[in-house]
């Protein structure tokens, strides 16, 4: 619209008649807003979802899980150790065997998990792994191939924990450790089976506590070692690379929100970053610095909490072991002394190896129980409440009369097994188990054979580092479950 008089130009909107007429702002064209002036460097990457700023690179793609193996490395070096060292007091104290069970129910499961999170962290190491994550605790339990699964698991975990030029090289430590774990199952199958009675007995007993601890020594080795070295730790990263200088952005946000007239342009220089301009908790990579995973402090606290808990838990078996020895071996015989304190004693009886019957208490020094003497040719028969050394459990006529003469082998292993078998039968517990061993007596040779003697008998006792030949005993073993 236009003034008729041509007052007002024909661009200018119209203005009441008798206003002057003023003359209109140039229109406002938008700009950039005010963008508060950031600091740098930033406090940290931003969140997930929201792109860099200009200059930085996105954040390296997660890898795969890494799993801190300090705290579970403590915690294994304790219950290996304490278990070690159960299973050696276990041979002159049998009670002992009762704290290396216990000791095991810590063990297995804190041992697989650790074994099953090494496993992973192999993964990525430059070394080939054979088997799945899941065989490192599957391998342990399916059977045949239980003999070497687990083997060759820790053998791929050692080889991924070396530098890349040792790698060719044999598994040795790993080698020891798992021939060393399945000769001590072998000795312990074959415990069941040797001739030789309780004497032997002991022997393999002994043969099995040294190996199990070798073991047990190999294994906190192995276990040490991956959780300090590559395996370990979390990868570690490239040296410092080039930052772009200038103010970066305080607050992160979707790319295009950021005004391009805020980010400062111009190449980026190329050189080493600062150490005090990197922001404490960032870790180096090859490019910007990005925030760390894995500090020593952490590392630290796991392998605290570790030693603590562990700690604490040998306490408490030792502890529950103790007060449970004592209680059977402690209290019973002082009650059964107050019992029969004021009783008279009794008739001491003398009873040839035949005239022996299940449940006769022996006495006397000569009975060299748990060794190569001869037995003797009279035994001193007492009451179970009076104190004695040693009690018969079996005695009977184990093969017929009409049988040829088998071989003393075969003799001594029948009259173990059926020694065994009985023990059960009276005491009421597995004869690895109690605290008790046993001696046995059965023809020798075949003049013994010839002869007629068919008998077998079995005599329990308790031995002691102190008492190789037994200790002092004052109540029948019989259905004590000991």
């Amino acid at each position: 619209m236009t003034d008729p008089g041509g007052s007002l130009p024909s661009e200018q909107p119209w203005q009441p008649p008798g206003q002057p007429w003023v003359p209109p702002e140039p229109p406002s064209q938008p700009g950039p807003a005010a963008y508060p002036p950031p600091a740098y460097p930033p406090p940290g990457y931003p969140p997930p979802g929201y792109p860099p700023p200009p200059g930085y690179p996105a954040p390296p793609p997660a890898g795969p899980v890494h799993y801190n193996l300090d705290g579970l490395a403590a915690a294994l070096t304790v219950l290996l150790a304490a278990s070690a060292a159960a299973t050696l007091v276990s041979i002159g104290l049998p009670g002992a065997a009762l704290g290396v069970a216990l000791l095991q129910l810590g063990l297995i499961p804190v041992f697989l998990v650790w074994f099953y999170r090494a496993r992973k962290n192999a993964d990525g190491r430059g070394q080939q792994q054979r088997w799945g994550a899941g065989w490192a605790i599957g391998g342990w339990f399916v059977p045949i191939v239980s003999l070497w699964f687990p083997y060759q698991i820790m053998a791929d975990i050692w080889r991924a924990n070396l530098p890349a030029e040792r790698r060719n090289q044999p598994a040795v430590l790993p080698g020891f450790w798992w021939g060393c774990w399945l000769a001590g199952g072998g000795l312990w199958g074959g415990f069941w089976g040797i001739p030789g009675g309780a004497g032997a007995a002991r022997i393999v007993a002994g043969l099995l506590a040294l190996v199990t601890t070798a073991a047990a020594i190999l294994l906190i080795v192995i276990v040490r070692a991956v959780a300090k070295g590559p395996v370990g730790r979390e990868p570690a990263a490239a040296p410092p690379g080039p930052v772009p200088p200038g103010p970066v952005s305080h607050g992160w946000g979707p790319q295009d929100s950021v005004p391009q007239d805020s980010v400062p342009q111009g190449p980026v220089p190329q050189g080493p970053v600062p150490q005090d301009s990197v922001p404490q908790g960032w870790a180096a990579g090859p490019g910007p610095a990005y925030p760390a995973g894995d500090s020593q402090d952490g590392r630290r606290r796991a392998a605290r909490a570790g030693y603590i808990i562990s700690v604490l838990g040998v306490v408490a078996v030792t502890v529950i072991t103790a007060g449970l020895y004592w209680l059977a071996t402690g209290l019973t015989p002082t009650r059964t002394h107050a019992a029969v304190a004021g009783a008279p004693a009794a008739q001491v009886q003398e009873l040839t190896v035949d005239q022996l019957q299940a449940g006769d208490c022996l006495r006397g020094a000569a009975l060299g129980l748990g060794t190569s003497n001869p037995w003797p040719s009279v035994f001193e028969a007492v009451p179970c409440g009076q104190e004695h050394i040693a009690e018969v459990f079996y005695s009977g006529n184990y093969w017929p009369d009409s049988m040829a003469f088998p071989g003393n082998a075969a003799i001594n292993n029948q009259a173990v097994a059926q020694c065994y078998k009985a023990f059960r039968a009276y005491d009421g517990i597995m004869n690895p188990a109690s605290q008790y061993t046993f001696d046995y007596i059965a023809p020798v040779g075949r003049q013994d054979w010839d002869s007629g003697d068919r008998q077998v008998a079995c005599i329990a006792y308790q031995p002691t580092s102190l008492q190789p030949g037994g200790k002092p005993l004052h109540s029948s073993i019989k259905g004590s479950s000991l």
